[in-house]
């Protein structure tokens, strides 16, 4: 949901390059829980436990702006993921 709502302000305000890098990535990362999470909890038969997301923001004071945030949410998904 963070890249879509990244989408959404890049689109709105004309970025149609960051729009389609954006949701580009948001597939990727789609592909991603498929192949590495949905996986996984078929295979042993774990259950996800989800807590509490909160919803991004919707307005960057500019395009650098919301592509540093996105650069930060992925690296803090990186360091999630890695531990």
């Amino acid at each position: 949901m963070f890249i879509f709502k990244c989408l959404h302000g890049s689109s709105k305000h004309g970025f149609t390059g960051a729009a389609d890098f954006l949701l580009r990535h948001a597939d990727e990362e789609l592909e991603h829980m498929h192949k590495n999470y949905l996986t996984m909890f078929a295979k042993t038969g774990a259950t996800p436990l989800l807590g509490k997301i909160e919803a991004p923001r919707k307005e960057y004071a500019s395009l650098k702006e919301l592509f540093d945030v996105v650069f930060a949410h992925e690296n803090t998904l990186l360091q999630k993921s890695t531990n």
